[in-house]
């Protein structure tokens, strides 16, 4: 017997139609097992009908949901019960038209950016690789794709034979183009305004003072253009240096170096999900009090950048320590790639632990 409900087993008294609900969930997610007849502290009380529902729930099951599920007679103690297994599906599943999710403990209803995410990934896609009708090869900016071919070949990420390349075969090595229409990923790298297209597709930095904003700047433009932007504001508007001098020659020295800064910002831009409406804030003020927000990073008055991304989830780890890294990503509005990130560095710094089984273990916060 199962020692409590968890990612993969649920159990129920008796037995409701609603609850095909939860073999939608376990279907869209990683499969389960529903068991009627079970109380909620895990004790077998037996199930009425047992025969007529033998044959009533798997006919009910495909008929609502379209899938085949294995009903079995179980028993324990000499009282019996139904074990409802379910498969993991490769396609989306609706109970009625909604897509149910397995999540730890809880089943969800999949909505908005969060329903989006899961039917791409269900057909193989991520936001950024669906095609976008009405944005063609000339809508790009050329001046952006003749400096990403600079620095491809400066870097040698790419070989020199880039800079002789025209904007269609760049696009077409980095694999941006499906058929005749461009990717989302390559209106928000080289369209001089994304924006008009994808929402939120900027990067906003407001200064405090306590609670009162001061002034605040957005930054829009393509990606690349957002990164070099936020890199200038940061430094010549909300980042303050320390003042010495050479003889004559003044020296500023900022606390975080700019490889560090830069390499922050580029992450906040890299791992955003864009089909969350959040966009990318940064705040800076004068007393260093945190501020939290999805994707959100803090400029203290010393300049010290602090993810509060990590904190989020951390505190959504403690909340549910059997939450998925999906179900993460969408809480925390960045993408399931960006949560593994920060998962991996507060493991490697000994904040968090992962107890069980990959897909049903849970999270122990140590710090």
């Amino acid at each position: 017997m199962a020692m409590n409900e968890n990612q993969n087993v649920e159990w129920k008294r008796s037995w409701r139609d609603e609850y095909l609900k939860w073999i939608c969930g376990f279907a869209n997610a990683q499969g389960g097992v529903l068991e009627i007849g079970r109380n909620d502290r895990g004790e077998v009380v037996g199930v009425k009908d047992l025969l007529q529902l033998l044959e009533y729930i798997p006919n009910k099951v495909q008929a609502l949901l379209g899938i085949v599920v294995e009903v079995n007679l179980k028993s324990e103690g000499g009282v019996e019960y139904l074990e409802i297994v379910v498969n993991p599906h490769p396609n989306p599943i609706s109970y009625k038209g909604e897509f149910h999710y397995r999540s730890g403990s809880t089943r969800q209803v999949l909505r908005g950016a969060a329903l989006s995410r899961f039917l791409l990934q269900k057909y193989g896609k991520t936001w950024d690789d669906v095609p976008m009708p009405g944005v063609g090869l000339k809508d790009l900016d050329g001046r952006t794709l003749e400096s990403f071919r600079r620095r491809a070949a400066d870097s040698e990420r790419l070989s020199q034979d880039i800079l002789d390349e025209s904007d269609a075969e760049v696009i077409e090595k980095l694999r941006l183009r499906e058929g005749e229409y461009l990717k989302r990923a390559a209106v928000l790298l080289f369209h001089p305004a994304p924006g008009r297209f994808v929402r939120e597709a900027y990067v906003k930095i407001g200064y405090f003072r306590g609670p009162e904003l001061l002034y605040q700047d957005v930054i829009e433009g393509d990606l690349f253009a957002q990164v070099d932007r936020t890199m200038d504001l940061l430094y010549s508007k909300y980042t303050k240096a320390l003042i010495s001098y050479d003889g004559v020659y003044r020296i500023e020295t900022f606390p975080v170096p700019n490889e560090a800064m830069r390499e922050a910002v580029i992450n906040a831009v890299i791992h955003r999900d864009y089909a969350s409406t959040a966009p990318i804030q940064i705040s800076a003020d004068e007393a260093g009090q945190k501020r939290r927000a999805p994707g959100e990073s803090r400029v203290g008055p010393g300049g010290t950048i602090e993810a509060t991304t990590q904190e989020r989830i951390l505190a959504l780890i403690e909340a549910e320590p059997e939450i998925t890294r999906r179900l993460l990503a969408e809480r925390v509005g960045i993408t399931p790639d960006g949560v593994k990130y920060h998962l991996d560095k507060l493991r490697a710094a000994g904040v968090i632990r992962h107890v069980g089984a990959t897909r049903a273990g849970r999270w122990e916060v140590l710090q």
